[in-house]
């Protein structure tokens, strides 16, 4: 942990198995893709330093495990997320239609004014869910809906973006209200 950080984000990545939520996050933190699966136990984090203005803001990012015999633990992790990242595989129907469990667990458990994006992964492929169809699923949720290729570094730093910016007005309206 950063001790000099004037500021820390939590940022948890959710979703179902082989969404493609490690690989966004390796692919953010160090422009790499894993070519080989393996399975997330648990939980894996990573610190990402930030600059904003005058502050110093570091942001954790959460990967948690999609296979079921791990969400007891996952579950954890949702607690003082800022912001929750549900990932799915787009070129996987069943991952979709996974989504919405992943939805209603991160909203059972983390903090009211948390923020959510819809990440559909793997843009690289070719696609089983339409672009209007997780839209809507996302607008349904009160997410923000963006699709990504982890592969091949489509769209990836924009969910960060997203997610750093969407915690940084996180704090703003606290500090307002403070």
């Amino acid at each position: 942990m950063d001790c000099s950080a004037d500021f820390m984000g939590k940022i948890v990545l959710a979703g179902p198995v082989e969404a493609g939520k490690t690989n966004l996050m390796v692919r953010f933190a160090n422009d790499a893709f894993i070519s080989t699966y393996k399975p997330t136990n648990g939980v894996d984090f990573l610190s990402k330093p930030f600059q904003d203005r005058d502050k110093n803001v570091t942001f954790q990012i959460w990967d948690t495990a999609g296979a079921q015999k791990f969400q007891s633990i996952a579950k954890v992790f949702y607690r003082g997320a800022r912001v929750v990242v549900i990932v799915f595989d787009l070129s996987n129907q069943s991952s979709f239609e996974k989504i919405s469990e992943f939805f209603l667990t991160a909203k059972q458990l983390s903090e009211v004014d948390t923020k959510f994006i819809l990440v559909g992964n793997k843009l690289d492929l070719t696609r089983a869910v339409a672009f209007d169809e997780a839209k809507a699923m996302a607008q349904d949720q009160g997410a923000l809906y963006l699709e990504a290729s982890a592969k091949d570094g489509t769209g990836v730093n924009k969910i960060f973006e997203e997610a750093f910016g969407l915690v940084l007005g996180l704090n703003a309206k606290e500090t307002q209200t403070a």
